[in-house]
């Protein structure tokens, strides 16, 4: 029997969610660098940040009312019967 929190698979979201956020950091960092003189870089940055808000905004909808304190137990000793 294997029991574990379901705050567990929060986990590997966060390292999904910090990664995003360092190569943002990136992309903005040369779009500044190498300067948005054109309308055409000044619009995919803003594509591209519009894209995160609107990802971030209904991953936190769908995340917000789960319980993330539920005990999750499964037993993997009886296998399949048929």
């Amino acid at each position: 029997m294997v029991s574990f929190i379901l705050s567990i698979l929060l986990i590997p979201y966060a390292v999904i969610l910090a990664i995003t956020a360092f190569l943002s950091f990136i992309n903005l960092r040369n779009l500044i660098r190498y300067r948005t003189e054109d309308v055409i870089s000044f619009f995919a940055c803003f594509i591209f940040l519009a894209g995160l808000a609107f990802l971030g905004y209904f991953s936190y909808g769908y995340l917000s009312p789960i319980d993330w304190k539920e005990i999750i137990t499964f037993n993997l000793g009886q296998g399949i019967n048929f």
